[in-house]
């Protein structure tokens, strides 16, 4: 199993453990050393025990496969969601154009536009043939 997850990782996930627990070993004998020697009060050896212990090797290969599978998941989910964004701010930005083109016009130039549609769709036979009667 080493040998894949230096392949994946770049590193011995395992020999890393091994190596932090025995860091972790070595700082307690050289805490308590200290203490037995007299270069530490009671008071002094317990604060260190503790910020020993809240940065002690945890489960390496554990939290590098748990961030690996995030960070997998979350590169995933870009990809996925990527197309939909692109459309997204597309249909946005050609939104935003269109609206100002249409609010530049002023109202006026709509009425005859309207005018001139009415007219070219024949609006003005229709309404001859219903002022005749």
């Amino acid at each position: 199993m080493s040998l894949i997850s230096k392949y994946l990782w770049g590193v011995d996930l395992e020999a890393e453990q091994r190596r932090g627990q025995q860091l972790d070993a070595d700082l307690a004998e050289l805490n308590r050393r200290k203490l037995e020697s007299g270069q530490y009060t009671q008071e002094e050896y317990q604060r260190a025990e503790a910020n020993r212990l809240a940065g002690a090797t945890g489960n390496v290969a554990g939290e590098v496969r748990s961030e690996f599978y995030a960070g997998a998941r979350e590169g995933a989910n870009n990809v996925l969601n990527f197309p939909g964004q692109v459309v997204g701010t597309v249909g946005q930005g050609a939104g935003q154009l269109l609206g100002g083109v249409l609010a530049a016009v002023p109202w006026w130039v709509w009425l005859g536009g309207l005018a001139a549609l009415f007219v070219w769709m024949g609006g003005l036979t229709l309404l001859k043939g219903r002022l005749a009667q």
